[in-house]
C-alpha cells in the first residue's frame, strides 16, 4: 500500500518584513522644514532711448529749476545792494582767494608828514595804520601844520583839504568857499616857517591853523609833498585793510 504522499511547500523565499505605516511616514517628512524655493525674478522690461530720454530730462528740469531759483535771488540781492548797505560789507574769504593763487597786496607808496604817515586802500584812508572814520578822496598829499604843542595834519584832495589832530581824529573840513583856492593841485610847506601849509591852484596860499590863509609870491621857496615809499613794517600795518 502505497504511503500518503505529503504536500509540496509552495516554493517561495523568506517572509518579509511588514512594511512600516505609510501615513506615519509621511507626516515625519512633512514634519521637517524644507527650503523654500525662490521665486523667479520678474524680468525687468529693456530700458529703450525714450524711457531714457525721460529719465533725463526729469533731472536736468530739476537742476533748472533751482538754478532759475539761485538767478532770481541772487538778482533781488544785487538790485537792492546798495539800499540794504551790502556795498559797504567787506566778505574776506582767504580759502577762494588761495583757490584762485591770489593774495592781498598793501601799497608800497604814501605820504609821510614829521613822525605821522598816511596810505591809502581800495576802500580806507589810514593814518599811522589806523583808518579814519570815513574815506577821505583820493589824496595829493599831506604836510604838518598847526604848533608844536597842537600839530595839526592837512591832507589835500583836489576838492578839499582835510586837517586832522595827531591821532588821527578829524578837525575840520575845508572845501568850497572855506578855501582860498577852486581846486588843489598840490601841497607842501613853506621853506621859511615849516610849520606853514601852502596849497596851490593857480596862486599859492598859507597857513598854519587852517582859518588864516595868506597869498605867497610866485617865488616863494616851498617844498612841495611827493609820494614817499613805506617800509615793510608800515606795508604790513596795511594788510588787514587791503
Amino acid at each position: 500500500m502505497n504511503a500518503p504522499v505529503p504536500h509540496a511547500m509552495p516554493a517561495h523565499g523568506p517572509r518579509s518584513a511588514p512594511r512600516p505605516n505609510l501615513p506615519a511616514r509621511l507626516r515625519r517628512w512633512r514634519s521637517q522644514n524644507l527650503p523654500l524655493l525662490k521665486p523667479r525674478a520678474q524680468q525687468q522690461p529693456k530700458r529703450n532711448f525714450t524711457m531714457v530720454l525721460r529719465e533725463y530730462h526729469k533731472r536736468f528740469g530739476i537742476f533748472a529749476f533751482i538754478f532759475m531759483g539761485w538767478l532770481g535771488f541772487s538778482g533781488v540781492l544785487m538790485n537792492q545792494s546798495v539800499s540794504w548797505g551790502f556795498d559797504a560789507k567787506r566778505i574776506d574769504w582767504p580759502w577762494l582767494m588761495a583757490m584762485y593763487g591770489l593774495h592781498a597786496e598793501a601799497p608800497q607808496t604814501g605820504f609821510v608828514a614829521g613822525k605821522h604817515w598816511l596810505a591809502m586802500t581800495p576802500e580806507y584812508t589810514l593814518v599811522d595804520g589806523k583808518p579814519l572814520e570815513q574815506q577821505l578822496p583820493p589824496v595829493l598829499g599831506m604836510a604838518q601844520g598847526g604848533t608844536s604843542k597842537d600839530p595839526l595834519l592837512f591832507v589835500a584832495s583836489s576838492t578839499q583839504v582835510a586837517i586832522l589832530a595827531a591821532d588821527g581824529s578829524v578837525v575840520d573840513t575845508l572845501q568850497d568857499y572855506t578855501l582860498p583856492v577852486s581846486a588843489v593841485r598840490r601841497i607842501g610847506i613853506t621853506d621859511e616857517s615849516p610849520a606853514r601849509v601852502a596849497i596851490q591852484d593857480l596862486d599859492v596860499f598859507a597857513t598854519v591853523d587852517g582859518l588864516d590863509w595868506q597869498a605867497l609870491p610866485a617865488n616863494a621857496s616851498i617844498t612841495w609833498v611827493e609820494p614817499a615809499d613805506l617800509s615793510a613794517e608800515r606795508q604790513k600795518q596795511i594788510l588787514p585793510y587791503t
